[in-house]
């Protein structure tokens, strides 16, 4: 009864938007067939199953707004998951400034006492653009820079992991940089079957966060991670950071995680 609840609701909101507009919902189902599609997977009727019936909903919202930001970041194809060298010289100065600009031991030791009843916090300093907090500790993370977009501490409990989801917003490029001065095995990272494991394959993993993706924590210690969002390489950044900035600034008030009980969100 309740997958049937669930599919008759997703089958409703089609049902109106085609009522609403017949391109649209083509529109809407040629994009969302292009999300599943251009993942590197050989999983794609699962990848299906979680984008249209599991937790890719948001995704799914915009993903037209996704396909005009891949045509209009052209030349540069989006590969997925990135190397540093992959990104032009500007660009990597901001993320090294970032991730090894920072002093881990005041970011670990501010979320010391966070994790008691929580199984995940997060702590931000920059949201698509806008600043969060008054940047106490890190104060360079408030800066104003020209292509990052978010900055962020995510940490996770021993034993802790999330559920297989999808970002929603392919403007920018996930930069994720672990920060613990000890790194176990069991805590690593999948995107679409591809593993990477903090301590044996190192501190920086850069992908698309709007591939189907899980983090893990399967050790008996937290796990800290800087998480950055950096503009998508492009002849015209100016333009895909003013969007972003537009929609980070109406999703400030209700961001995905803030919606999620098991992640304690602090600023």
């Amino acid at each position: 009864m309740k997958h049937l609840k669930k599919i008759s609701k997703k089958i409703a909101i089609l049902a109106i938007i085609g009522f609403i507009s017949i391109p649209l919902l083509l529109t809407y189902l040629v994009t969302g067939l292009y999300d599943v599609f251009r993942q590197k997977s050989d999983q794609h009727f699962y990848i299906f199953k979680r984008y249209f019936y599991g937790n890719g909903g948001l995704t799914w919202i915009f993903s037209p707004v996704n396909l005009i930001i891949d045509i209009v970041s052209l030349p540069f194809i989006n590969k997925q998951i990135y190397k540093l060298e992959d990104f032009p010289e500007k660009y990597r100065d901001e993320i090294n400034e970032i991730t090894l600009g920072c002093e881990p031991d005041k970011l670990i030791e501010k979320m010391r006492d966070q994790l008691a009843n929580n199984e995940r916090a997060l702590l931000l300093y920059k949201w698509y653009g806008h600043n969060v907090g008054d940047g106490s500790g890190q104060p360079n993370f408030h800066k104003k820079f020209r292509y990052i977009l978010t900055i962020g501490l995510s940490v996770f409990n021993a034993n802790e992991k999330t559920k297989e989801h999808f970002g929603w917003l392919r403007a920018g490029v996930r930069v994720l940089y672990n920060i613990d001065p000890v790194i176990q095995d069991g805590a690593y990272i999948v995107v679409n079957g591809f593993r990477h494991d903090w301590k044996k394959d190192g501190r920086l993993f850069i992908f698309d966060d709007t591939l189907m993706h899980q983090s893990f924590n399967l050790t008996d210690m937290p796990r800290h991670c800087l998480f950055i969002d950096i503009v998508r390489p492009s002849y015209i950044p100016g333009v895909v950071t003013a969007l972003v900035k537009s929609l980070g600034a109406i999703s400030m008030a209700i961001p995905s995680v803030k919606r999620s009980s098991r992640w304690k969100v602090l600023s």
